[in-house]
């Protein structure tokens, strides 16, 4: 069995036809059909079947789960490849960083852009939920992860990223503060208390249902009964910009990433700090890139 056959296989799934899979594949729908062929003799099973009048195929049980596990090792098979096998062109370069919801990041990304551009190269940035971005680091889809640890739910989170082989990195504590538009209510304000905000509806950013201890904002905001959920850092801002929505957290704005209609003001209560930190899998090698990129990180998260 080899990674072109698997290979084979998914393209002929996802086209729905071997002809289809043959043009995407820029290869002889005679070729396909013989590596499929092998693949089914070498494991003595048929893994789908050719409707020669309408030119598609069914798969088989067998085919249907033999495409779930050549699917997962294809995937892992790229891994590889973009991280090791490219790394032979000294030319090229791959930097890829998962991560919740900061304008901090996105600006620190930005500078390292601009350090680091090369005749060949791959960076990525991914905003995601709170246990994507645990889980690409773990599976090193991405380099580093950043990521919000409240002293709240510190010990969960803490034992969870040991158990995936992964440490955490404080960045910077910050006090709770309030996001909300230059010119909400709450601005009259002289101090800003929790019972305020009950009026005004909370949004924050979508979790997995039963995620309650990967929340992106302090974890009380659960029992609030006006609540707007959005997944994308941009449509938090303009909610917050146009609307009396709020949204809680670090307070750190970035010029230029940050929307310039946005203030935040601190909360003088008593509430359990916001630890913002990076992370990587344990015995992992810090490189060169992953050290600037933090350095930039913490040249934001001091404005």
């Amino acid at each position: 069995m080899t990674i072109k056959q698997l290979t084979y296989l998914l393209e002929v799934s996802k086209c729905g036809s071997l002809n289809k899979a043959a043009q995407s594949l820029y290869v002889t729908q005679p070729n396909i059909t013989k590596v499929i062929k092998e693949l089914e003799t070498e494991l003595n099973t048929t893994l789908f079947y050719r409707n020669t009048k309408s030119k598609t195929i069914t798969f088989t049980p067998d085919g249907i789960e033999l495409l779930w596990y050549a699917k997962s090792l294809t995937e892992q098979f790229n891994i590889i490849e973009n991280r090791f096998i490219k790394k032979l062109n000294s030319n090229y370069l791959k930097f890829a960083v998962s991560t919740q919801h900061y304008s901090f990041v996105v600006a620190g990304f930005i500078d390292f852009i601009k350090n680091k551009m090369s005749n060949n190269f791959e960076f990525i940035l991914r905003e995601e939920k709170t246990h994507e971005v645990i889980e690409d680091v773990r599976t090193q889809k991405s380099n580093i992860g950043i990521l919000f640890i409240s002293e709240e739910t510190q010990p969960f989170t803490k034992n969870y990223l040991n158990s995936k082989n992964i440490e955490f990195f404080l960045l910077k504590r910050f006090n709770p503060h309030i996001f909300i538009r230059k010119d909400h209510p709450l601005t009259k304000y002289k101090n800003i208390h929790m019972d305020d905000l009950k009026k005004f509806p909370a949004v924050f950013f979508e979790q997995e249902v039963n995620a309650i201890n990967f929340y992106e904002e302090l974890l009380n905001l659960k029992n609030y009964t006006k609540t707007i959920k959005v997944t994308d850092r941009d449509t938090i801002y303009n909610i917050i910009a146009h609307t009396d929505a709020y949204n809680i957290g670090s307070g750190n704005i970035i010029e230029g990433i940050s929307s310039e209609k946005i203030i935040a003001l601190p909360i003088p209560e008593n509430l359990p700090k916001i630890d913002v930190g990076w992370i990587k899998l344990k015995n992992t090698f810090l490189d060169e890139n992953m050290k600037l990129f933090i350095k930039l990180c913490e040249e934001y998260l001091d404005y």
